[in-house]
């Protein structure tokens, strides 16, 4: 078996030689969907190599969201790069370790490789951040626009029956059938909102209305949106914040709100 997996890791990665050293290139995607590479350079005068990378991943970590200029990231940033081994050289943009003796690349390297994929990490925790934002605007929004004429729940189910798709924000007008908004990052999340209108409507017969309020029209894959609009309401937060809200107004009193009269 350990033949086997030396084979199987080693076929990962592709090395071939380029006028400052080697060029590494691997299987595993980065934080861009491209496969991850980085160069050892060397060897120098002193006969010492060091591990670089393309100068690309600082940039395309902040363009996607992750900045690094605020305290809790750079914190995270900065512990990632001690634990393996690695330093930012911010005059170049450079993610690179320190000199290292032929013997010591092999493992570096492994260190290295695993750094950049480490790094992934702070991208999701940028969009963790962005979600979490979406999320706690569009509930208070939604609370507004909906007034005190509803009881309002968060996180909570149409039904006992339904319990595992509770709803991100359930509006219970008096005399009225309730309304589930499902705030929509992702395609799973519309996916149970679609989930819970055909249960509700033909399994349980339980009178409701679903809202799927995307955080922009990018949130999900076309033929899931394309899907979700011959089952329920789909609407985009960024794009139309006035009419998706006022959407959700009409679903839940069957009028249109003063301000869009």
């Amino acid at each position: 078996m350990k033949a086997e997996l030396c084979k199987a890791f080693c076929d990962q990665i592709e090395v071939r030689t380029v006028d400052a050293g080697l060029a590494v290139g691997t299987s595993f995607p980065g934080i861009n969907g491209d496969p991850i590479g980085f160069y050892v350079i060397g060897p120098n005068a002193n006969g010492k190599f060091r591990i670089e990378d393309n100068g690309a991943t600082v940039p395309i970590l902040e363009a996607s969201g992750a900045d690094l200029e605020l305290e809790s990231r750079a914190k995270a940033f900065y512990q990632l790069l001690r634990e393996h081994g690695a330093e930012y050289d911010e005059e170049r943009g450079e993610l690179k370790t320190g000199a290292l003796a032929s013997d010591e690349v092999p493992a570096a390297a492994v260190r290295f490789m695993a750094l950049l994929l480490r790094m992934q990490d702070l991208l999701l925790l940028a969009q963790e951040k962005v979600a979490s934002t979406f999320r706690e605007e569009a509930t208070r929004k939604i609370i507004e626009a909906v007034g005190e004429r509803a009881e309002i729940k968060t996180r909570a189910p149409i039904s006992e029956q339904m319990k595992d798709f509770p709803a991100d924000v359930l509006i219970l007008p008096k005399g009225r059938p309730p309304v589930a908004v499902y705030l929509v990052l992702q395609d799973a999340q519309m996916l149970a909102a679609m989930i819970v209108q055909t249960e509700a409507e033909l399994k349980y017969r339980i009178p409701c209305k679903v809202v799927a309020l995307m955080e922009d029209y990018s949130s999900v894959t076309q033929t899931t949106l394309r899907a979700a609009m011959n089952r329920l309401v789909p609407l985009s937060y960024r794009d139309e914040a006035s009419t998706a809200l006022g959407r959700i107004y009409r679903e839940t009193y069957d009028e249109v709100p003063k301000a869009l009269h």
